[in-house]
């Protein structure tokens, strides 16, 4: 279906107020957002510890705004030493998840970069995520630390869709970089 989000349960649902507060937009009616959200724990270099995703937030019939957001993932998502060194050096098949847990991680700071789009410029990220579904559920979706990761993938999903470079939001200047873990 060209509308296949509304299959899915909505993770939030928000009043234009707040859609314009959090993201930070004045919006016109009809207006979709789109996000790169960019999560982590700490401020340290603990490259487990950040995550990106995709949100689409959809003008819904009864005047709010409908939250979706989707991530990148590894299928087999590493839990020990072994299995993460390996997903450092190797290429494993990857997933899309929705919703994307690191939306209700309280536990994490949160950056947005979002813009607002047409519907149809909506639709086109929506069905470019679409098809990252249907690869992922036939095994043809990978997932690499450095070349196909959560960030990665959330750049490429939004150059496709808008034809122009999307921000990075991992990518810092060395001169306003801190260190965190000072030895005492």
């Amino acid at each position: 279906k060209p509308d296949w989000w509304t299959q899915l349960p909505i993770f939030e649902e928000i009043s234009k107020d707040e859609a314009e507060a959090r993201y930070q937009l004045p919006l016109k009616d009809g207006q979709w957002i789109r996000c790169i959200v960019v999560t982590m724990e700490d401020l340290d270099f603990d490259l487990l510890k950040r995550h990106a995703y995709v949100e689409t937030v959809i003008p819904q019939e009864n005047g709010k705004y409908a939250v979706y957001p989707f991530g990148n993932y590894p299928l087999d998502y590493p839990t020990d030493a072994p299995s993460q060194v390996r997903l450092i050096t190797r290429t494993v098949k990857g997933r899309i998840g929705y919703y994307d847990e690191n939306a209700a991680k309280s536990n994490r700071l949160h950056i947005i970069q979002s813009d607002p789009k047409t519907p149809d410029e909506g639709k086109e990220i929506m069905e470019l995520i679409r098809q990252d579904v249907v690869e992922a559920i036939g095994g043809n979706h990978t997932f690499q630390l450095f070349v196909e990761s959560c960030a990665c993938w959330s750049q490429k999903i939004i150059v496709a869709a808008e034809g122009k470079t999307a921000p990075n939001l991992f990518i810092m200047p060395v001169k306003e970089m801190h260190p965190t873990n000072k030895k005492t």
